[in-house]
């Protein structure tokens, strides 16, 4: 053995002989706080199993999450948290107040989302050609769809959403009687993506090989990776569709959808969907489209959302209400925390002299300088892989 590794070993056997003692003399302390009246007598294992039993089963999280103290001082207060955390730092008000806003411009997600094209296999991009169907039409900020595409084609977005309510318009000026619809979320695993998609089509999805039941009738369809042949891995597979009790006809021309047709799609906290189509104005169709769902398992956890088309040129979207991202906005200016607390922002106060601002001890993620830091136990937040803090 070298010397220096034999003074490694010696230091390191000092060491765990310190946390030894401490451990011991902790396990000693509770051993005699389990003989007072205070603990009705227990030993230090019944008190060690109680504690397991009443606290550290009843975290609730999600996998891959791990738990945390919540509340200084009090024993077993604790909350699951991700192991890296999402923030967004800035340092102009103009930047704060664009990400505390409740839109998105189109110029946005046509220049910044990434682009998908799905047909019947797993290959992903379907038709390559068909990623760069779209124009942005900057005097209306809207995206259109230029082509008759043969894939299903869209974008998806940044931002990963546990809970949302997505208000859109879709439509298309076109003679066609395709699909126009949305994402409800989203993931790739390995190299295949998968989608969970809400589509209207004016009559043109015909019965085939991916489920479709109600063909040649104007329908509201929730699918999971469509158009995949049903029956192959990840094929798709069909969870709802109503026929909307009006005649086959075109988008653009129909009397029934030149105005477009308005989607009210909501993430909810226990773990389902809801989805409603309406004509624009919120009046009901006549064989009216509402219909709930557990989230599926593979997009349990937060997923992007988007928007799709299929074989219908001129498809656009109009917001009302769109998801955006609600991690925290830190000013970094004199790094105020702000956090979005039932369904308004609120100014939390700052990191740096308020516990509750951001959690202590937690790495955290800038999402707009890309920037990773940690925030020890005294409020200074530490730059990875740089120096400084901004406290």
């Amino acid at each position: 053995m070298s010397p220096l590794i034999s003074v490694l070993a010696t230091k390191l056997e000092a060491v765990l002989a310190k946390i030894h003692t401490a451990i011991s003399a902790k396990l000693d302390a509770e051993d005699q706080a389990a003989d007072s009246l205070l603990l009705e007598g227990k030993s230090a294992a019944e008190v060690r199993a109680d504690v397991i039993s009443n606290e550290l089963m009843t975290i609730n999280g999600r996998p891959g999450e791990f738990a945390i103290f919540n509340e200084e001082g009090v024993p077993m207060a604790l909350r699951p948290t991700q192991l890296l955390n999402k923030i967004r730092m800035v340092n102009d008000d103009a930047t704060i107040d664009s990400l505390k806003s409740s839109s998105i411009s189109f110029s946005t997600i046509f220049n910044e989302w990434s682009r998908i094209s799905h047909g019947s296999g797993l290959a992903s991009p379907a038709t390559p050609s068909e990623l760069t169907a779209w124009m942005y039409d900057d005097v209306n900020d809207r995206v259109v769809c230029t082509a008759n595409t043969v894939s299903m084609v869209g974008f998806i977005s940044k931002d990963r959403f546990e809970e949302y309510i997505f208000e859109t318009i879709v439509k298309s000026t076109n003679a066609d009687d395709d699909v126009v619809g949305i994402v409800l979320a989203y993931k790739k695993v390995g190299d295949i993506e998968h989608t969970l998609t809400l589509l209207i089509d004016a009559g043109g999805l015909a019965a085939n090989s991916t489920g479709i039941t109600n063909g040649n009738l104007p329908k509201a369809t929730v699918a999971y990776n469509f158009p995949r042949t049903i029956g192959i891995a990840n094929g798709t597979q069909i969870l709802y569709q109503q026929a909307m009790g009006i005649p086959a006809q075109p988008w653009g021309a129909g009397a029934d959808l030149s105005a477009g047709l308005k989607i009210i799609a909501k993430r909810k906290a226990d773990k389902t969907f809801e989805i409603q189509v309406t004509r624009v104005d919120g009046s009901p169709l006549p064989t009216p489209i509402f219909w709930t769902g557990p989230i599926p398992d593979l997009f349990a956890s937060p997923c992007p959302i988007g928007y799709v088309a299929m074989s219908q040129q001129d498809s656009t979207w109009q917001n009302i209400r769109v998801p955006l991202s609600k991690e925290d906005v830190i000013d970094t200016r004199d790094t105020t925390v702000w956090k979005f607390v039932n369904d308004v922002w609120v100014n939390n106060g700052q990191f740096a002299t308020d516990p509750n601002a951001l959690q202590r001890g937690l790495f955290y993620k800038d999402t707009v300088g890309y920037g990773s830091y940690f925030l020890d136990l005294e409020g200074d937040l530490y730059k990875m892989g740089g120096p400084g803090t901004l406290s």
